[in-house]
């Protein structure tokens, strides 16, 4: 099985202030206006929470800044924002840039937009729900045979840390359970080819290939920001039959960059190649966003 995960969001660094910045004694005054240009490791909240003491301004610095950040979830080094009034961000004119900055931007955001537009050729659809029940139909263990599962996302939760899944500055766990049944007479009868799970990625299809076993931490590159403390586990919760119904459940936890929404849980036909099956209508694709 094919397992991968994701493209990343960019994170925080320091600040470097133009027009009409103030600052304190450890980050910029609440209600300052001024330009801010993007360092390595920035990501919005962080700069939300340094201009104004609340990382859920974010969201004022984005609508300021539309025409220049077409995903909130990815800001480049080099981009130059309007940190607006805590106020009404609409009212806010678009930052003036030079023209290397703007071309750098442009480049950026053409980057960005390659590697969405390449993904999408894959035909991948997120469409799956929290506890909403989709058909699983696959070959059973005798091939003249089908059965017809159900699949179930559940439980899903975003945390920064627990007892078992060590909590990382920048980082956060993201975890869903999955429930796969089957529960008609050809899979008691004739029983199943085997469950076809896979971790994959809504931005980039190749991002993750050093994706590795349950509770190995591993880095990833991507738009020369690594990432060293990206994380897998997954805990079975059920695998067996009880009387006539066959029930596979397990939990998967991914700990990723602060407000990276692009893993995906995908559940498959485990006899088709997963090249094949991540353009397939019948692959499930649940999205922990």
């Amino acid at each position: 099985m094919r397992t991968k995960l994701m493209k990343t969001v960019c994170k925080a660094v320091a600040l470097s202030v133009t027009v009409g910045m103030m600052l304190a004694g450890n980050g910029m005054v609440a209600n300052a206006e001024g330009s801010y240009t993007v360092k390595k490791d920035d990501y919005l909240k962080k700069i939300a929470q340094e201009a104004y003491g609340d990382a859920s301004k974010w969201e004022s610095i984005y609508e300021a800044n539309r025409d220049s950040i077409k995903n909130p979830n990815l800001i480049y080094e080099g981009q130059v924002f309007i940190l607006p009034d805590n106020g009404d961000a609409a009212a806010v004119p678009a930052a003036e840039t030079s023209a290397a900055e703007t071309s750098a931007e442009t480049d950026h955001q053409a980057e960005a937009a390659a590697a969405q537009a390449d993904f999408e050729k894959y035909g991948l659809v997120c469409n799956a729900k929290l506890n909403t029940t989709y058909p699983y139909v696959i070959p059973c263990y005798d091939r003249e045979y089908t059965t017809n599962g159900k699949v179930t996302f559940s439980d899903y939760k975003v945390f920064g840390g627990d007892e078992t899944h060590e909590a990382l500055d920048g980082y956060e766990w993201r975890a869903v359970t999955c429930t796969v049944v089957l529960d008609d007479e050809n899979a008691y009868n004739h029983g199943y080819s085997g469950i076809g799970p896979a971790t994959t990625d809504y931005y980039n299809d190749a991002f993750f290939d050093n994706f590795k076993e349950k509770k190995v931490s591993f880095s990833a590159t991507y738009n020369g920001v690594e990432y060293t403390g990206i994380q897998y586990d997954q805990t079975l919760l059920q695998n067996g039959w009880d009387n006539d119904t066959f029930t596979y459940q397990f939990r998967d936890f991914y700990r990723v960059p602060t407000g990276y929404d692009g893993v995906v849980l995908a559940v498959y036909n485990p006899t088709v190649d997963w090249s094949i099956a991540k353009t397939s209508k019948d692959t499930i694709f649940f999205r922990l966003k």
